[in-house]
């Protein structure tokens, strides 16, 4: 029956799409609701009986029942996730709920979409999916869907910024782990970050760990695996702290902070003895044993450098990580010697 396919392909005509994906972010849920062409709760079929009123001759009672045409009405909805070339994306990429089966999919669903990962400061660009939404409709049997040319799926597409990965430097006065841990503590941000102060730094952590918690499966970390470990042990050293300095960039004297003693030397001058730094792969800092930087004569300088957390614990690649440094012992430019008289330190 044509005319049935021709009416089916109208309700899928009339069928539109509502959702929130111009407003995603990392670890926010896009979500999406499919409004039939026509209100499923409409019964397919009816009675009809009733007594008119005698009008000409001999009409009279009028009784009967009346029923609907199409007695069977089925429309389904089936999601593909792909990236803005049609390719499907890996099932690890995406997740929804509820949880999608072949057969009939429900009208709202909510997708979260594995995001990019980038350094704060650079500009990382944003993963573009697109959702198709095919729709089926049959009438008695009369079936028409979205997947039969010439008609085509309802496309929602979909751009996921990065998460942006803070650098952060954290240098404590005590080893990590001893009872007057962490004592007096340094935290230092890149030149061009836009974390200008410590509330901001922490503001920051805790919404990048927010957002790192909610796509950990995404980004294939396996449950023995913290996402967040270095985060918040860098919280927990500000919050245990007795003092917390700030530095951007970089700090090319530690006499600045902590004030002058009564020989002339500052409170943080030659105090850090553990470290902690969290960024994106390959992030470095380096420590020098003297004032502004300096190479030069007997004095030495230590880089340390963030290591990849997937490969760090036998995963592939993830993008960023954290280092630490327990308590500086040999840890120098020459083995054998300990350089426990930090005095400036910055990014590379």
């Amino acid at each position: 029956m044509a005319d049935l396919k021709d009416l089916a392909a109208q309700i899928i005509a009339n069928t539109r799409v509502v959702s929130d994906a111009k407003e995603a972010k990392a670890g926010k849920p896009v979500t999406v609701s499919v409004i039939p062409g026509f209100s499923p709760s409409i019964p397919s079929s009816f009675s009809f009986a009733g007594t008119s009123t005698p009008v000409v001759g001999s009409l009279s009672t009028l009784t009967g029942a009346l029923t609907a045409l199409i007695t069977k009405v089925e429309f389904t909805v089936e999601y593909t996730v792909t990236d803005k070339a049609g390719n499907p994306v890996a099932a690890g990429d995406v997740s929804t709920n509820p949880p999608l089966s072949a057969g009939q999919q429900p009208l709202d669903v909510a997708f979260l979409l594995k995001p990019p990962l980038g350094e704060d400061i650079k500009r990382t660009p944003a993963i573009d999916y697109i959702i198709e939404v095919d729709v089926s409709v049959s009438l008695d049997g009369n079936k028409v869907s979205t997947k039969d040319p010439p008609l085509q799926p309802i496309k929602v597409p979909v751009s996921i910024p990065a998460i942006g990965i803070p650098s952060v430097l954290v240098l404590a006065q005590n080893a990590f782990g001893g009872s007057d841990y962490p004592g007096e503590v340094l935290c230092m941000v890149r030149s061009a970050s836009p974390l200008r102060s410590l509330d901001k730094v922490v503001e920051i952590l805790n919404t990048v760990a927010d957002t790192l918690s909610s796509v950990k499966d995404l980004l294939g970390f396996t449950a023995a695996v913290n996402p967040v470990e270095g985060i918040d042990l860098v919280l927990d050293a500000f919050q245990k702290a007795t003092i917390v300095y700030f530095a951007v960039g970089g700090a090319p004297d530690f006499n600045e902070f902590g004030g002058w003693d009564i020989l002339g030397f500052g409170g943080f001058d030659e105090e850090p003895s553990s470290a902690l730094m969290i960024g994106v792969t390959g992030t470095q800092a380096r420590l020098w044993s003297s004032e502004d930087f300096s190479d030069s004569d007997w004095h030495e300088h230590s880089t340390f450098t963030v290591p990849d957390i997937g490969t760090a614990n036998g995963l592939p690649p993830i993008g960023f990580g954290f280092f630490r440094n327990d308590n500086f012992g040999d840890w120098d430019t020459d083995p054998g010697d300990e350089m426990d008289d930090v005095e400036s330190a910055r990014f590379l």
